[in-house]
């Protein structure tokens, strides 16, 4: 049957995202890897690579404290800071 609590899917969506997040993080770190013998050329696309790396672990970071609070608190906690 359908799961429609929303309390019930977040830890496996967060959980689904997290884990996308990591794999796309490991494709990163490969990418940077094989673009080592390009030398100076791939500098610009390593730049690319450090500000794209930096979203994602700040991304996974959001995650994880997502998964520290119920949906309620989190629309409490948003609520709350919204000027």
């Amino acid at each position: 049957s359908l799961e429609t609590d929303a309390e019930a899917i977040r830890p496996v969506i967060l959980s689904a995202a997290r884990e996308e997040i990591h794999l796309i993080l490991q494709a990163l770190n490969q990418v940077e890897k094989n673009m080592e013998p390009c030398g100076q050329e791939a500098d610009e696309m390593r730049a690319m690579l450090v500000k794209t790396r930096q979203f994602y672990k700040e991304m996974d970071n959001f995650m994880e404290l997502m998964n520290q609070f119920s949906l309620k608190e989190l629309i409490e906690i948003l609520e709350r800071e919204k000027k």
